[in-house]
């Protein structure tokens, strides 16, 4: 039932001004009313305390339905609440949900002004971090609602009211932009498993708009002068070694030649990956886009176990993916700190347990001022 009721109905009343869909809001609802009371005494215990909600697939639909109910309806301040972590979660908003809706105002430079006071977290007094969703590279759940729908849009308006007026459907406050059923909110993460795992049996199962590699990517609105440096460094690396493939095809011809024949000019980091983004939704539309739902649900050999559709969207393989990328980076770590030999707790290690095997007698990390902290989170 909760899937099949999608239609867009009202988030909490007409005051918000948001549409959600309807089957994973009545779902919340009844659940709100079951964990009041723990979450209630949770806080009471402690003013520091934090409430997290986290969950997989519909349930990080109610994790983060819940969250905003419960700091909508003043359970919960922005302090006391944690960040929100789903793993496969499909979109659930539109309307004004990311500050563009049907009561925005277009200027007369094309530049959007919401009268409902921005988006949905905002208004909250919430961070645009305080939900973190993470989703596998080529898991339909979290593209099925948000990928493009304008071969279907005027049907699905047909079906009712609720459909009629669905802004996300008509292209939003311009009627030029995406058309699709809800958008994700808060900040989106992409999961590229490794291709060692058993549930990987593609030959290629990264997104091409990706690095190819294994990892977790964010998707940043503004990226940091770091993440723009090492991202021009990748482009100029995948222009290269295209330029390198063209040049071996073309029987060892110039570089030049090869740019003037293939019409390259000096963008070589255009070869590879093609233009920089000019925004964040324009990122969003080619991952939700690629593969397309449809041409996934098309696929007979999609269905079943064995299936993508299953293998991608199954709890157990976003753990041993997530698992697989820490023990990578923990290794990594280790190697980088001690030279190759076991990593142990800097200053009085012989008080502490090893995280790794004990290094080789004539490896030392203790003590000095010299041991420099690992950064193994990858931005």
């Amino acid at each position: 039932k909760t899937n099949l009721t999608f239609e867009p109905v009202l988030f909490e009343g007409s005051e918000l001004g948001i549409k959600v869909h309807r089957g994973a809001y009545e779902a919340a609802q009844a659940l709100y009313e079951r964990f009041l009371p723990m979450v209630q005494e949770h806080v009471d215990k402690d003013p520091t305390a934090k409430v997290c909600f986290t969950g997989h697939s519909i349930g990080g639909a109610m994790a983060v339905l819940l969250m905003l109910m419960f700091r909508h309806r003043g359970v919960l301040l922005p302090q006391q609440i944690a960040p929100v972590y789903t793993f496969g979660a499909p979109a659930l908003f539109c309307d004004g949900a990311l500050g563009c809706c049907s009561a925005c105002s277009i200027g007369p430079d094309g530049s959007e002004a919401c009268t409902l006071g921005g988006s949905l977290l905002s208004r909250l007094g919430l961070r645009d971090d305080a939900i973190r969703s993470i989703m596998m590279a080529r898991d339909i759940v979290p593209r099925a609602f948000s990928c493009d729908y304008s071969l279907l849009a005027e049907i699905l308006r047909g079906w009712g009211p609720n459909w009629k007026d669905h802004t996300c459907l008509t292209g939003g406050a311009t009627g030029e932009g995406r058309r699709q059923l809800y958008v994700h909110i808060g900040r989106m993460f992409v999961l590229q498993p490794s291709t060692v795992l058993k549930f990987v049996t593609e030959p290629n199962p990264h997104l091409p708009l990706l690095p190819q590699q294994a990892e977790v990517y964010e998707l940043m609105p503004r990226p940091t002068l770091a993440s723009a440096m090492a991202a021009a460094r990748y482009r100029a690396a995948q222009g290269l070694r295209s330029l390198n493939e063209l040049n071996d095809a073309a029987g060892g011809i110039g570089s030049s030649d090869v740019e003037t024949q293939a019409g390259l000019g000096p963008a070589l980091s255009l070869i590879a990956l093609g233009r920089p983004a000019r925004h964040i939704e324009e990122v969003l539309a080619a991952i939700m886009d690629g593969p397309h739902p449809l041409d996934s649900l098309g696929d007979p050999g999609a269905y079943g176990p064995a299936g993508s559709i299953s293998r991608y969207h199954n709890p157990d393989n976003y753990t041993l993916a997530l698992g697989r990328l820490l023990a990578e980076r923990r290794d990594g770590a280790a190697s980088r700190l001690s030279g190759g030999a076991g990593f142990v707790v800097p200053k009085k290690a012989s008080q502490h347990r090893p995280f790794f095997p004990p290094p080789s007698p004539s490896a030392s990390v203790d003590g000095g001022d010299s041991a420099e902290a690992a950064t193994v989170a990858q931005q």
